[in-house]
C-alpha cells in the first residue's frame, strides 16, 4: 500500500469529475428519499388501517416504488464508478502537490473498496490522507468525511435486513421492524450521499487552492 515516488505524479484539474460526482450524489440523495416516501405511501397507511387502498392502487404504488429502487441502484452504481475515478485522480493530485506521509497509493485507494475486511477502513484512510494534505492553514479534519463514511457503513449494514419490498404483509408483526430498518437505511444513504457531495467539493477546492499557491 506504500505510495510511489512523488515525482511520478502530475497535477491535473479534477473539476469536471468533481461536478459529476456531486450531481450523481445529489440524485442518489433525492431518489433515495423519494423511494422511501413511495414505499411509505404504499405500505404504512394500509398496514396501520389509516386508509383503505384498493389492490389496484396498492399494486401501482408498489410497482412505482420498485421502479424507484432500480433507478436508485443504477444511480448508486454510476456514482460509485465516477467517485472511484475522482478518488484516483485526487490521490494522484495530492502526491503531485507534495503530500507527506501518505500510506495508501492511488491504486489502493480505489482497490481497497473491493477487498474484504480492509474495505471497512482503507477507503476512509485514503480519503483522510488526501484531506490532511491540503493547505496548511485549512481545517485539519472534515466532519463531512466522518458523516459520509459512517453513514455509508451503517446503511450497508442495515440494508441487509431491511428488504420489505416483497411479502411484507405476510410477515406478521415483523414488518414493523423491517420498515424501521429500511427507514434508517434510507436516511443514512441520503445523508452519506449529501456528505459525499460536500466532501468532494471541499477536497477539490483545497487542491486547486494548493496548486495555485
Amino acid at each position: 500500500m506504500m505510495t510511489k515516488r512523488q515525482c511520478e505524479y502530475t497535477f491535473r484539474p479534477n473539476d469536471s469529475c468533481t461536478q459529476l460526482v456531486q450531481l450523481l450524489a445529489a440524485l442518489v440523495c433525492l431518489s433515495q428519499l423519494l423511494s422511501w416516501l413511495l414505499l411509505m405511501g404504499a405500505v404504512l397507511p394500509k398496514a396501520l388501517g389509516w386508509l383503505e387502498l384498493s389492490d389496484e392502487v396498492l399494486d401501482s404504488l408498489t410497482r412505482v416504488a420498485e421502479f424507484g429502487a432500480w433507478v436508485l441502484i443504477g444511480l448508486v452504481l454510476c456514482s460509485g464508478l465516477v467517485f472511484l475515478c475522482w478518488l484516483y485522480r485526487a490521490a494522484c493530485n495530492a502526491l503531485a502537490l507534495g503530500a507527506q506521509g501518505m500510506q495508501v497509493s492511488p491504486a489502493w485507494a480505489v482497490g481497497g473498496f473491493f477487498v474484504p475486511i480492509i474495505h471497512l477502513f482503507l477507503p476512509y484512510q485514503a480519503v483522510k490522507e488526501i484531506w490532511v494534505n491540503g493547505p496548511v492553514d485549512s481545517e485539519p479534519d472534515s466532519i463531512w468525511l466522518k458523516i459520509w463514511w459512517f453513514c455509508l457503513l451503517g446503511s450497508m449494514a442495515l440494508s441487509r435486513f431491511a428488504d420489505i419490498s416483497v411479502g411484507w404483509e405476510t410477515q406478521g408483526g415483523e414488518w414493523g421492524i423491517r420498515l424501521l430498518l429500511f427507514t434508517l437505511s434510507a436516511w443514512l444513504t441520503a445523508a452519506s450521499a449529501y456528505a459525499l457531495l460536500r466532501l468532494v467539493g471541499e477536497i477539490n477546492r483545497r487542491q486547486n487552492r494548493l496548486a495555485g499557491e
